[in-house]
């Protein structure tokens, strides 16, 4: 009943990822089969442990900016105890570290719309330090979420937490599209 925060940068998705991944979706939520990750000993003492990291890439061309920014479940490397996967309440937490993960996200695509790119010398600089702020935003939420709900088992505060996750997606609703375009200005 944790998660697990990964920066992928650049180069990362530059040079690619064959582990399967899931983008963030509504649509989409997570089941017991998404946790395929088979070594328990890494996961000391939790039923589950969710896999949340953060692909981000860019490009530059004729003074435009596209910034492609997800959210992604890493299934290889999230767990999830099989004797609990009827626990609606387990798998709930878990897609809400999944949803945390997200809002945050779209609060980096916000912030990324705001930004007045002067030059495109500044470009990397700026999308992955803004995006190290946001991911640390994120971490520490995550770390928040845990403790206030006891890792899902405090079920009012869970309650709550599912509340105000829904009010940040909500918010910022307007940036769940991945692809942010920005114009350099002179």
């Amino acid at each position: 009943m944790g998660y697990l925060i990964l920066i992928c940068s650049f180069w990362y998705a530059f040079l690619g990822n064959s582990e399967p991944k899931m983008s963030w979706s509504r649509q989409n939520t997570l089941t017991c089969a998404d946790f395929r990750a088979d070594d328990r000993h890494f996961f000391k003492g939790n039923d589950a442990e969710s896999c949340i990291d953060w692909d981000c890439n860019f490009k530059y061309q004729y003074n435009v900016v596209a910034v492609q920014a997800t959210c992604n479940f890493n299934c290889e490397k999230s767990w999830f105890d099989k004797r609990h996967c009827d626990n609606k309440w387990l798998l709930n937490h878990e897609q809400r570290h999944f949803d945390i993960g997200e809002a945050h996200i779209r609060l980096f695509r916000k912030k990324l719309a705001e930004v007045k790119f002067v030059s495109e010398w500044k470009i990397s600089k700026t999308v992955f330090g803004l995006m190290e702020v946001y991911l640390q935003q994120s971490n520490q939420a995550q770390a928040k979420y845990d403790l206030e709900t006891n890792h899902g088992l405090n079920r009012i505060a869970q309650k709550k937490w599912d509340a105000s996750i829904d009010s940040m997606l909500f918010a910022n609703i307007n940036f769940q599209s991945t692809l942010v375009t920005m114009q350099i200005v002179d």
